[in-house]
């Protein structure tokens, strides 16, 4: 009697998780679509600006010299930034520089639009200061290649560290499956399988930093 009971009692508690975990995981799944609805347009507005600004900071260098040689030769800031968006990447950097409405996330771009307000205000020649730029974020680019081609030694030797462990395991696992399956069964192998994917993680993370 008592067996079945705890039987009964046992399937009433599992249909109960069931139910309780299918209307949470509903619930869940509601408010993140309302939420999305919600911002899905800014959402999709913010990623597009983070790729126009990616590119841009791409060919910021020839972007800055161009703009440059167009005030030395004696052209306004207006039309300088029209002829500079001649180019696909001229017209997003006169795009992202002119627009009022954008909310700029790069430091560079966020500089450049101040001192092309200031020079639009006060008539400031902002000539010497894009080949001075143009200059330093060639040389900020140069560094970073440069500091990817030596670092890739090191990350490629990270990525075979964290995987080995794994590979060996699926080794074993067609050496002798009984034996990779009791130890994934067990609590000890659960504990121990947890622990080190745990310590890749963080091994992982402050790698990540370390390169950075």
């Amino acid at each position: 009697m008592g067996f079945a009971f705890n039987t009964r009692t046992m399937v009433v508690l599992k249909t109960a998780l069931i139910l309780s975990t299918g209307i949470l995981s509903f619930l869940i799944c509601q408010a993140s679509l309302i939420l999305w609805s919600a911002h899905k347009k800014w959402v999709l507005e913010y990623w597009a600006q983070k790729k126009c600004e990616k590119r841009v900071m791409k060919h910021l260098p020839s972007l800055c010299l161009q703009l440059s040689s167009f005030l030395h030769a004696g052209h306004a800031l207006p039309q300088a930034l029209k002829h500079l968006a001649t180019s696909s990447s001229g017209k997003i950097f006169y795009s992202l520089l002119t627009s009022p409405t954008k909310n700029l996330d790069s430091d560079i771009l966020k500089f450049l639009s101040y001192a092309l307000t200031l020079s639009s205000k006060n008539g400031i020649s902002l000539s010497p200061l894009l080949k001075r730029l143009s200059e330093l974020t060639r040389f900020e680019q140069e560094f970073e290649e440069k500091i990817r081609v030596l670092s890739y030694p090191t990350k490629a030797q990270a990525a075979i560290a964290i995987a080995l462990p794994w590979l060996v395991l699926i080794l074993f696992y067609l050496l002798s499956p009984e034996m990779m399956s009791f130890a994934f069964h067990s609590r000890v192998g659960a504990v121990g399988f947890s622990t080190a994917l745990l310590l890749e993680g963080l091994a992982l993370f402050w790698m990540k930093r370390i390169l950075q």
